[in-house]
Order: structure tokens, then C-alpha cells, then sequence
């Protein structure tokens, strides 16, 4: 069980990581972008792995 949750973290992590830094450096973009694109990234990351 707590290796599966270890592989199911790991495939979200990269996301999270991205929307912090994002968060961080940019200023300008809003909210809605950037959760939109973080579903969007996280989305294709788990496709890619199930295929």
C-alpha cells in the first residue's frame, strides 16, 4: 500500500512542483490558467502511463 502511494505521488509531483513555481515567478498569470494547465499536464502524464 505505501508503495502505491508512492507511485501515484510521484506521477503528480512534477505538476505541483510546477504550479508553485509558477505561482512563485510569475506574477501575471491568473488562477484559472494555471489550474487549467496543471489539470491539462496531469491529465497527459496519466495517460502516458497507463498506456
Amino acid at each position: 500500500m505505501i508503495e502505491a502511494d508512492n507511485i501515484l505521488s510521484s506521477l503528480s509531483y512534477g505538476v505541483i512542483l510546477g504550479v508553485f513555481v509558477v505561482a512563485f515567478y510569475v506574477k501575471s498569470v491568473g488562477c484559472l490558467l494555471v489550474v487549467s494547465i496543471a489539470w491539462v499536464l496531469q491529465r497527459t502524464v496519466l495517460r502516458d502511463r497507463i498506456r
